[in-house]
């Protein structure tokens, strides 16, 4: 939109839901300051403007039409997919993608194998460096998948992302996380209750 406005030579159009922004921004602002840990929650609110706000305004402000947003959001699914291939590799055939590189240590445990839980046994965690990371990235990129296939024209991309759905409904199953099951169950719900045309036939399938 900016790029547009400039090459036209009018003033760049408003911020979209700038006020929200704000006010979510200043809502994290005083949880961080009201923090018991004061500098994890300073870390968490970096990270939050980084990987939301700074995203949301560059996309906002500088893709210029819909249809990069589409190729956008298709190439983030086409990305889970991948992800989703060695998460079924990692499901059925017991090997890791991620053991091919040097084995890393963090607060959640150590990846560079398969990922034991002695409760839930095997849980998939593709490229990712916990199921739950895994499973979050799978349950926003399904209703993303369902709206790219409602506005798929070719058979071949049509059935490149059914493919890919079913894949990723199986590792986010195998990734034995309830948070993600939940979110998929709530953004699904909204999605069969607000979608529109071949959506709800879809949610319905």
């Amino acid at each position: 939109m900016l790029i547009m406005s400039k090459q036209r030579g009018d003033s760049p159009e408003k911020l979209p839901l700038k006020g929200w922004i704000v006010l979510l921004t200043v809502w994290w602002t005083l949880s961080t300051l009201n923090s018991i840990v004061f500098t994890d929650s300073a870390k968490s609110l970096l990270s939050l403007l980084l990987d939301y706000i700074a995203v949301y305004v560059i996309y906002a402000k500088y893709v210029p039409d819909v249809e990069t947003v589409k190729k956008v959001l298709f190439g983030m699914a086409s990305g889970l997919i991948v992800c989703s291939v060695f998460g079924v590799m990692e499901a059925y055939g017991h090997w890791s993608v991620i053991s091919l590189f040097p084995v890393e240590i963090h607060r959640f445990g150590t990846s560079g194998d398969l990922y034991q839980d002695t409760a839930r046994g095997l849980r998939v965690q593709s490229t990712f460096g916990h199921p739950i990371l895994f499973g979050t990235a799978l349950a926003l990129a399904i209703p993303m998948t369902l709206y790219l296939i409602s506005l798929a024209k070719k058979g071949r991309r049509r059935a490149f992302l059914w493919i890919g759905i079913l894949l990723m409904f199986t590792c986010i199953f195998k990734a034995s996380s309830r948070g993600p099951w939940i979110a998929l169950a709530a953004s699904l719900g909204l999605l069969l209750f607000f979608g529109r045309g071949k959506i709800k036939k879809y949610m319905v399938a």
